[in-house]
């Protein structure tokens, strides 16, 4: 526990002088706090060589308490909650450990409801005949989990003697942006491991990268979709960019062909 520490011995531990203003203030806590930081992840090695004095985030928190004037308002706010000022603290020196912990929330959160969807889409294709062939979308491309069967329906109309057309899509964004970005990365790779398909549609970036793994027999441009009549209708956004490519364990590799020529005449 801090004892109420003077102004002038909380100047010296800042290390600011008596007439520094409220920015200089303000500044030289938020870089004491970004040292703490560092010096946490090094594990606070106190034989590394420093210009400054080892304190601790309660010390400085003190001390800056001390020449704000607050030191006596401290119980009211924690009574009260946190305000704006302690919470901007609060996150730049906790925000990477928030990002994390966001993250991972979000990888679990993904991972439970993709287990439970897939037990319900088992249970659903157990009563539904076999796919002549499967597809699967991977890259920048969107759709509404419901907006499925009208794609697969808009496929399949372009082979009557088919009984069924059945299609995945999967979101995944090489070029990230932001850590929601990251969770869908991830999101991506466990059903690249689960979703096996005999033709799969990528953007070029995808297409570069899962090509690199050599799981495909073959691939064919199938350049700009966005005027292709059995596409241009359907329910999907993102890039219209599309590369088809043949899965090496493709079960139905005959149908996948077939339908790669239709996209391709359906120009």
């Amino acid at each position: 526990m801090i004892d109420k520490m003077d102004r002038n011995r909380a100047l010296e531990m800042l290390g600011v002088e008596a007439e520094a203003t409220d920015e200089e203030i303000e500044r030289r806590y938020s870089l004491l706090l970004k040292k703490l930081r560092s010096q946490e992840k090094k594990h606070q090695d106190q034989n590394s060589s420093s210009d400054e004095p080892l304190l601790t985030i309660e010390e400085v928190n003190a001390a800056y308490n001390a020449i704000k004037g607050i030191e006596g308002q401290k119980l009211t706010k924690v009574q009260m909650g946190w305000n704006k000022e302690s919470f901007s603290h609060f996150m730049q020196y906790y925000k990477l450990h928030v990002i994390i912990a966001f993250v991972i929330l979000l990888i679990i959160g993904f991972t439970v409801k993709g287990a439970m969807d897939r037990q319900k889409l088992r249970e659903a294709e157990a009563l539904l005949p076999k796919p002549n062939v499967t597809v699967v979308m991977v890259g920048n491309y969107f759709t509404n989990t419901e907006d499925i069967p009208q794609i697969e329906q808009a496929l399949l109309s372009e082979f009557p003697e088919w009984e069924r057309i059945k299609v995945e899509v999967i979101y995944r964004p090489l070029d990230m942006q932001n850590e929601m970005d990251a969770a869908y990365l991830q999101k991506s790779m466990i059903e690249l491991m689960t979703k096996k398909g005999d033709v799969y549609i990528m953007d070029r970036p995808n297409y570069d990268q899962l090509n690199e793994q050599e799981i495909f027999t073959s691939n064919v441009s199938l350049g700009d979709l966005s005027n292709n009549k059995v596409w241009s209708n359907l329910p999907i956004r993102g890039s219209h960019v599309m590369l088809a490519a043949i899965s090496k364990e493709a079960e139905n590799e005959e149908n996948a062909v077939k339908l790669i020529d239709s996209l391709k005449s359906n120009k």
